[in-house]
């Protein structure tokens, strides 16, 4: 289990799944894409990542799927 700035991203596994809880905020508003993007760089390096999808609602609010 991992937290970082005020509850902004934690994680932690149930069973053998991975959840991964991203909160953006004014301070650090593209923060799922950053994320996003970056898994997407080490996936092109050759490291093993998650599979990772970003999803936006009709409100624009987003999300990162694993």
């Amino acid at each position: 289990m991992c937290s970082w700035n005020s509850s902004k991203f934690s994680c932690f596994s149930l069973a053998l799944v991975n959840y991964m809880n991203i909160f953006p905020s004014k301070e650090y508003p593209r923060l799922i894409q950053n994320v996003a993007f970056f898994m997407a760089m080490a996936k092109a390096c050759g490291l093993a990542t998650a599979e990772v999808k970003v999803v936006e609602d009709a409100t624009g609010h987003s999300r990162m799927d694993l």
